[in-house]
């Protein structure tokens, strides 16, 4: 009698699924957490030129911050605390940053930031 090796199990628990949903998965939420940064980060751009200034910068992020005052403050809101414009003046210093600096910077920190904002409402839906 030859043996064969068992078949590798299909079922939602295997560690193969597992691997598999997350290659799925995370360039989704990935994705998720760009749209939210580019929403944000729109306003950034005062005067409409495509590139935001230091002095545009925080201006925004003291209308954001007093935004969060009179909501809820939550991860996401004290990960965008915790950087300041040098932190996004990183293609090219050049004291000012295109969108695609700023949503670079948060995308970097993806998996933090959808933690923050969507992992609660995903533990929520799935749960229906």
């Amino acid at each position: 009698m030859i043996r064969r090796p068992p078949r590798s199990t299909l079922s939602s628990s295997s560690a193969a699924s597992d691997v598999y949903k997350r290659q799925l998965f995370y360039p989704l939420k990935k994705f998720k957490v760009m749209l939210w940064a580019l929403d944000l980060f729109c306003e950034f751009d005062v005067d409409g030129d495509g590139w935001v200034t230091e002095e545009e910068f925080n201006m925004s992020m003291s209308r954001l911050e007093k935004d969060l005052t009179y909501g809820t403050e939550d991860e996401s809101s004290r990960i965008l605390g915790e950087l300041n414009f040098a932190d996004y003046d990183c293609l090219e210093s050049d004291n000012s940053v295109s969108t695609l600096e700023l949503v670079t910077v948060i995308v970097n920190m993806w998996e933090r930031m959808y933690s923050a904002l969507f992992e609660a409402a995903d533990d929520f839906f799935g749960n229906l």
